[in-house]
């Protein structure tokens, strides 16, 4: 319980949700990425999902995301959330086809992805990541966009943080950029 009727779970770690568990992951930089925390933040109609480092199969990493996306109905509306976080900074390791299709279902304008990327991910996030995402979000958010990312229309770079502000009750949210 977060306060005012919002609310924030964590539904999934260590490759498990719920009662099924993923299997055998590595031990690795890989496996303990895919080991990483994956939650909801509610309020009301807002739906925000982070999963941290998750990875989803890309760059011979275990495929946690594609495990988790059929089984999280219980903690993420058949809708998708208004926001998610892609994972792993955005590079190709993560947000694959299944976790984005099940996220960020369809097409809405108004829906929005963040990504936190840094100087050592220089690809993030990567433009595989945001073809995937391309049609499912109005636009992709980062702190920082790495040096070898290109231009894209749908890429918001901010001066400072990402800041998501939600009315009173979940209701309507806007997103900037410092």
């Amino acid at each position: 319980d977060l306060g005012s009727g919002a609310e924030l779970t964590v539904f999934a770690a260590d490759g498990q949700i719920g009662d099924a568990r993923f299997g055998a992951l590595p031990d690795d930089d890989d496996g303990e990425n895919a080991r990483s925390l994956v939650g909801v933040v509610r309020w009301g109609d807002f739906t925000y999902v982070f999963n941290g480092d998750l990875t989803g199969g890309g760059k011979d990493t275990p495929d946690v995301e594609a495990f988790y996306a059929g089984r999280m109905y219980a903690w993420v509306p058949e809708a998708g959330a208004n926001v998610a976080h892609l994972g792993h900074h955005g590079i190709d390791s993560s947000s694959w086809a299944s976790w984005v299709d099940r996220l960020l279902p369809g097409e809405e304008p108004g829906r929005v992805a963040r990504v936190g990327s840094n100087a050592s991910y220089l690809d993030a996030p990567a433009d595989e990541v945001l073809d995937r995402v391309r049609g499912h979000v109005g636009a992709v958010w980062v702190t920082r966009a790495g040096s070898f990312t290109g231009e894209d229309p749908i890429l918001r770079e901010a001066n400072d943080d990402v800041v998501i502000t939600v009315t009173e009750g979940g209701g309507v949210f806007s997103v900037s950029g410092g």
